[in-house]
């Protein structure tokens, strides 16, 4: 990121000589070098290749605490640290489950939305935040021991970018990662094997929050009247506001929208990109037209006031999850 070429080529040079001085002194020491390939391309040294010296034991400390502590995710997030030759989980939230216990739980990014060793431009840390929403118990219960904490374990929730769904606004009714409170949301990874999670949600008429190319946005299925108006209440826009539509593919632009008119290629050097294209709506379009854009002005007349409801925004929006969700709900 940010390198030249021959930037990477000396870097690399130099890394090989560090390592060909590391393996002569360990060696020299009587150890053997090894590493540890994974799939993903992290090399990883054992435990043996840390640097030896001298320890002084101190005797007579007490080094135990007085409370028990429970980690937020049962330490099962993948990664808080992910950069090149080494990932592992290095941050925590520790919390006392006779107190406190985790009401919701923000899931660090998946591997393919990392897209790269961090720090990255989209991740301009080589550690991943670590967010929990914890809560007080009504009654404090009776203390419990490490081997209580360890009995009790539940599977933490999915760690990795999210989408949320809701009757009730922004989110739906779903039990939590933890057994606690139930919680008025289900947060999922935006994921590819969560999209048929998304589109069940949204053919139930539901409002989801799912991520897009630039920050997350609220969506429902623009064929459903009572979800686009949910839409329109959660946001609270105007009566008169208008919504863009997002549809999969370019080629799903001319089943909504007229485009005789339009140069040819056009569409295609627009979309998918940052642009929302404002187009006649087709009479036969599945679309619940009147609500997604409604008149501009009551006092307009009739005719222009049914001109500007047939004209929608529409995009392809060049973010993976969102495209797989609109072509999996028809487009």
């Amino acid at each position: 990121w940010g390198k030249e070429e021959e930037e990477y080529a000396e870097e690399e040079q130099q890394q090989q000589q560090q390592g060909g001085q590391q393996q002569q002194q360990q060696q020299q020491h009587g150890h053997v070098q090894c590493s540890l390939q994974e799939d993903d391309g992290h090399v990883f040294d054992p435990p043996i290749a840390s640097p030896r010296s001298s320890v002084e034991i101190v005797a007579g400390t007490d080094i135990t605490v007085p409370f028990v502590l429970r980690s937020a995710d049962d330490l099962t997030t993948p990664y808080t640290n992910y950069t090149s030759g080494y990932k592992a989980l290095l941050d925590y939230v520790w919390y006392d489950p006779n107190r406190l216990f985790v009401t919701k739980q923000l899931p660090v990014p998946a591997e393919q939305l990392l897209v790269s060793y961090i720090p990255s431009p989209n991740f301009p840390s080589d550690h991943l935040a670590v967010v929990y929403d914890l809560a007080f118990k009504p009654q404090a219960g009776p203390v419990c021991s490490n081997d209580d904490v360890n009995s009790h374990r539940v599977a933490a929730g999915s760690q990795q970018g999210s989408v949320a769904s809701s009757q009730q606004g922004l989110v739906a009714s779903s039990s939590e990662a933890q057994h606690h409170n139930p919680a008025r949301f289900t947060l999922l990874p935006a994921s590819e094997d969560h999209v048929a999670d998304a589109v069940a949600a949204l053919q139930r008429g539901e409002v989801i929050a799912l991520p897009t190319d630039t920050l997350y946005g609220l969506a429902a299925a623009a064929n459903n009247t009572a979800a686009v108006q949910q839409l329109r209440r959660i946001k609270q826009r105007s009566p008169m506001a208008p919504f863009a539509v997002a549809v999969a593919d370019v080629a799903d632009v001319a089943r909504y929208c007229v485009t005789d008119h339009l140069q040819e290629g056009l569409l295609r050097a627009l979309l998918p990109g940052p642009v929302t294209v404002l187009l006649p709506l087709k009479p036969s379009a599945e679309l619940v037209q009147g609500v997604l854009n409604p008149s501009n002005s009551s006092s307009e007349p009739s005719q222009a006031a049914a001109a500007a409801a047939a004209t929608v925004g529409i995009r392809v929006v060049p973010n993976e999850f969102v495209v797989r969700v609109c072509r999996k709900l028809g487009s």
